[in-house]
């Protein structure tokens, strides 16, 4: 499909036209199905996953700023739906990453702390999420994902993914690199965007994203 064709579709999509996002859908529908799996490495649920990615870009065509960008605001979303799915599945006994095969492996903390309030592992959550999407590279950030989030062990995340347990260890440590810079830049403006914590709340969030990175 031409890019002018493309961007008349998007035009029409955010005017409510549904067979112009379907006809999106399809034309970009592989590209989403392989982002989802390379989050995933699995293509039962990679195909989940488009689905839902693919209702919430409906839901949220007029938030798309530039017409001409819609398959990589589509790979954002499908990278998002990607992590939320692999929390939702994945429920296993908890055990940090620890491996001296990798260096500073043993720095990873969790996220937030399970005592504290709802909202604030949700808002939490958010930014991590929106973080790895745009940041670390989509296997990655699911093995960052799923040790932060959930704190699954190496074993766990390898037999999910199907790799081997230094690759889970490696690519965590990668991870964390790529957030390192990510946060130093971003931390600025992350209070704003929770107004509804309170400022010790929004406090203690800030750091553990300073730990976490």
């Amino acid at each position: 499909m031409e890019k002018r064709q493309e961007v008349q579709l998007v035009e029409q999509a955010k005017a409510g036209d549904r067979r112009a996002f379907d006809r999106l859908a399809v034309v970009h529908r592989a590209c989403a199905l392989t982002v989802a799996f390379r989050y995933t490495r699995d293509r039962t649920l990679a195909e989940d996953v488009v689905q839902v990615a693919l209702l919430n870009a409906w839901n949220n065509i007029s938030h798309l700023r530039d017409d001409d960008k819609f398959r990589s605001w589509l790979s954002t979303i499908v990278g998002r739906a990607a992590l939320t799915a692999l929390h939702d599945v994945a429920r296993h006994p908890v055990r940090e990453i620890t491996d001296d095969a990798a260096p500073d492996s043993d720095s990873l903390v969790p996220l937030v702390d399970a005592r504290d309030a709802q909202e604030e592992r949700e808002w939490a959550f958010e930014q991590l999420q929106s973080l790895l999407v745009k940041h670390v590279a989509p296997q990655a950030a699911a093995i960052y994902s799923m040790n932060q989030i959930l704190d699954l062990d190496v074993e766990h995340i390898a037999e999910r993914l199907k790799i081997k347990p230094i690759g889970v260890v490696q690519q965590a440590s990668r991870a964390r690199s790529a957030l390192r810079q990510a946060v130093k830049t971003l931390i600025p403006g992350l209070a704003a965007d929770a107004p509804s914590l309170t400022r010790s709340e929004k406090r203690r969030i800030i750091e553990q994203l300073r730990l976490a990175s």
